[in-house]
């Protein structure tokens, strides 16, 4: 009877662990969670069901005394059943015992495998296979609200990376690569609890959320590093309704270049770990090793491509009309028998490059005078864009854009919204405007 007088509401607000950020409605199954984040009896969130289900139905013929004796027996069996069930000491937490009672059977069988004290290779193949299913429990309101939110879809990598930052460092993910200098961000603020609401007022203001000064819209920050060189990694896309084409990195404080690195977040993790290992003093060796052999082992483990020039990359690669000034080039819808898609720009690069430069250096009238010159290439790459070939245009706008000139950012702008348009890509039209109305060249890019 004892038992029965605690009050479930009374034991969380007294328990001194920290809350959990996604209360009752949790869905984490990982015991060191539980172990150190408290969650709010199911009781106050709605009644249980437990009575109704389990409680037969009286029928009219029924022998009063034969009930008697079926509930005490009934009663008797599920005590019995309880002390065989009963989890090891981690979970003994009002929240815990109060969330069973809403577990299907397959998540009871879930939970009792960390009841048990498994020898040191079975533990850690088990928690392999407990992260591999975990991934694909990411709420589906967490993904939606990210597609909401910068508009953009993540690839399955990205949740993964995620869940892996999560087993090296279950209270702060977003610093588990601190031993190699990484950081997430951008989209993974989600993830971490930081963005729980999204306002259709706040659109431009997220689409900026870690964009550095040189990323265009096919590129998104994922991962930052050293604020002095503004080192960063992101995702690139060609195409803002499909999943990313590979990761790349990029220095804001130092230049435009956008380097591809590998297909995957492992693999440019990966890579620049043992970059990292060969500059490292003897201090930094031992936990930048760790990093690196945790993430292959991850990656093996769950098939994931560590690949820093896969096949699918080469094949992009292949597609790519142009370079541009950042190196990453761009894709556009080409046919080589016609030639309609693309065509160069009215200026080699390196012509383009010294009238930027004089534009940038001269006084007002050379300025004019090479601003003119930019007018007419403008004007050249709009008839391009009419007669189809919609790339010339897109390439024009990158490299004014990588220019970092402010003074021809209103052209980039006017390339970006035309070819993206004609290209049916809203989305990167809509993120080089709101980049673009606040262009910042610092590492302090979060809008939170």
């Amino acid at each position: 009877m004892a038992d029965d007088q605690v009050n479930p509401l009374e034991v969380y607000q007294k328990d001194s662990r920290i809350a959990c950020q996604y209360g009752a409605k949790c869905y984490q199954k990982n015991p060191v969670h539980h172990q150190k984040y408290k969650h709010p009896p199911v009781k106050t969130q709605k009644p249980s069901t437990k009575k109704t289900v389990s409680k037969p139905q009286k029928r009219d013929d029924d022998n009063p005394a034969d009930s008697e004796k079926k509930e005490s027996s009934s009663s008797k069996d599920e005590e019995s059943e309880d002390e065989k069930e009963k989890p090891s000491s981690i979970y003994e937490s009002p929240e815990k015992t109060t969330s069973e009672s809403t577990t299907s059977p397959a998540d009871d069988d879930k939970s009792r495998k960390f009841s048990d004290t498994p020898s040191s290779s079975q533990r850690t193949k088990e928690k392999v296979i407990e992260v591999k299913k975990y991934k694909d429990s990411v709420p589906q309101e967490q993904k939606q609200l990210i597609k909401q939110i910068f508009l953009l879809e993540m690839p399955e990598d990205f949740y993964q990376f995620y869940e892996f930052c999560c087993s090296l460092s279950s209270g702060a993910p977003g610093s588990a690569l601190r031993a190699v200098g990484l950081e997430l961000v951008g989209p993974f603020d989600v993830l971490f609890g930081k963005i729980k609401k999204f306002s259709s007022e706040d659109q431009e203001k997220y689409l900026r959320h870690w964009r550095y000064f040189y990323d265009p819209p096919e590129f998104q920050t994922i991962l930052k590093s050293n604020n002095k060189e503004g080192l960063h990694f992101g995702y690139w896309r060609d195409e803002d309704d499909k999943l990313p084409v590979f990761v790349a990195r990029n220095s804001a404080m130092t230049d435009c270049k956008i380097l591809p690195v590998a297909e995957t977040i492992f693999g440019a993790v990966s890579a620049f770990a043992e970059e990292r290992l060969k500059k490292a003093s003897p201090f930094e060796k031992s936990s930048i090793s760790l990093v690196s052999r945790k993430v292959k082992q991850f990656a093996k483990s769950n098939n994931i491509s560590l690949e820093l020039d896969s096949l699918s990359m080469r094949s992009r690669n292949r597609k790519s009309v142009t370079k541009t000034f950042h190196g990453a080039g761009i894709v556009v819808p080409y046919d080589k028998k016609t030639q309609v898609g693309y065509r160069t720009l009215a200026a080699t690069d390196s012509q383009f490059k010294k009238i930027l430069e004089k534009l940038e250096e001269g006084d007002d009238d050379a300025k004019k005078e090479y601003m003119s010159k930019i007018e007419e290439m403008v004007r050249l790459a709009t008839i391009a864009a009419d007669e189809c070939d919609f790339g010339t245009p897109l390439e024009l706008a990158h490299d004014l854009f990588s220019s970092g000139l402010s003074s021809v950012e209103k052209r980039a702008l006017q390339m970006f919204t035309m070819s993206y348009n004609l290209l049916q890509r809203p989305v990167f039209s809509k993120i080089a405007a709101a980049h673009l109305k606040d262009r910042k060249k610092d590492c302090n890019l979060s809008v939170l």
